[in-house]
């Protein structure tokens, strides 16, 4: 599967997609000289408020209303403030968050019905469809309709490096029918797995346009210069802000 361009890193600034440069919405995936919103507001104009959660690898997905938007002075909602691993919002000027290093970071924007969402898919997440959950909460909550989603799936660790076991390709292979095209098997009963092309197939699923998906590919684990990999670093990492925003 061809992959989409990216803006050149160039002093390992943010990237953005072709696909999503379009009126009405700011996007970004990170790189290690963006991790926090500290360094982020150096980079880009202050937006009113931006938000991030508490990940868990799990499905349960944020939407931010008037509501629970932040009185804070600096507009800023700390990752502690609520937990979840996406975010979705029709409000604008609010910059919605999700960190990764190795999980595939997905951005999410609805140009008709005004709408958008960041989702963190680590293995566990993708297995329990979160970005197909989030295309249906997005339909129920603002009307969107996935004929009309774009979708950028960010930079995350690649098949050449991301070896998992039979609890993880297994259920892959049972559970999608595109299973085997994400899923290398391997000699020594562990398999190499494409996590993006497992959420861009699951996107498609639920009822995106093949040509309104685009993807970096680029895998974290091979870019140290570039990257954070929670693998090659064994744990001991910081992660990649990957955010999206409606401009007003």
């Amino acid at each position: 599967m061809e992959e989409e361009g990216t803006v050149a890193l160039q002093n390992r600034a943010p990237i953005d997609l072709a696909l999503l440069r379009r009126p009405g919405v700011f996007h970004f995936f990170g790189t290690k000289e963006l991790t926090d919103t500290a360094s982020l507001f150096q980079k880009l104009t202050r937006p009113k408020a931006s938000i991030t959660v508490r990940q868990v690898h799990g499905d349960q997905v944020c939407r931010i209303t008037d509501d629970v938007l932040p009185s804070l002075s600096d507009g800023h909602v700390p990752g502690a403030s609520m937990t979840g691993d996406a975010l979705m919002t029709d409000r604008p000027d609010v910059l919605i968050m999700v960190s990764t290093a190795d999980c595939v970071p997905v951005l999410l924007f609805d140009p008709v019905a005004g709408v958008v969402a960041a989702v963190h898919a680590g293995w566990r997440g993708t297995l329990l469809n979160i970005c197909s959950k989030v295309v249906r909460e997005m339909g129920f909550h603002y009307g969107t309709e996935p004929k009309n989603l774009i979708a950028g799936i960010g930079p995350s660790i690649g098949p050449c490096c991301y070896q998992v076991e039979e609890d993880v390709f297994g259920e892959v292979v049972r559970s999608y029918p595109y299973g085997h095209e994400v899923v290398v098997q391997q000699d020594n009963g562990k398999a190499m797995l494409h996590l993006g092309w497992l959420n861009r197939f699951q996107l498609e699923e639920v009822g995106l346009l093949p040509e309104n998906i685009a993807a970096a590919g680029r895998c974290t684990f091979c870019s140290p210069d570039d990257f954070y990999s929670y693998r090659r670093d064994k744990k001991k990492v910081g992660g990649m802000l990957n955010g999206i925003m409606l401009v007003s």
